[in-house]
């Protein structure tokens, strides 16, 4: 997906445990990553929305500059860890 620069966009992540059911993870990290790895964005549990179970999301005002970048939702269910990875694009136009 393509997104315009300075645009605020949601980054959602939806939590399931193994029986396939939502769950709230404990110890939810949100990082935005650019191409090179570098972090540029750090929330937790805390700074996230969370409107049901299992869903979170977290309002994002995308860089000033073009670029490709990676956000990264981490959470712990039943003392195994989660990840989802989703990447997107951003460019002025």
């Amino acid at each position: 997906m393509q997104y315009k620069t300075g645009d605020t966009i949601r980054l959602t992540c939806s939590f399931y445990n193994f029986a396939g059911d939502l769950a709230d993870p404990t110890a939810i990290t949100l990082k935005v990553y650019s191409e090179a790895k570098t972090e540029l964005l750090s929330k937790v549990k805390t700074d996230l929305v969370n409107p049901s179970t299992g869903v979170y999301y977290y309002d994002y005002t995308t860089p000033a500059t073009g670029q490709f970048l990676v956000y990264e939702f981490v959470g712990t269910i039943n003392s195994l860890p989660m990840v989802t990875r989703k990447s997107f694009g951003t460019e002025w136009f």
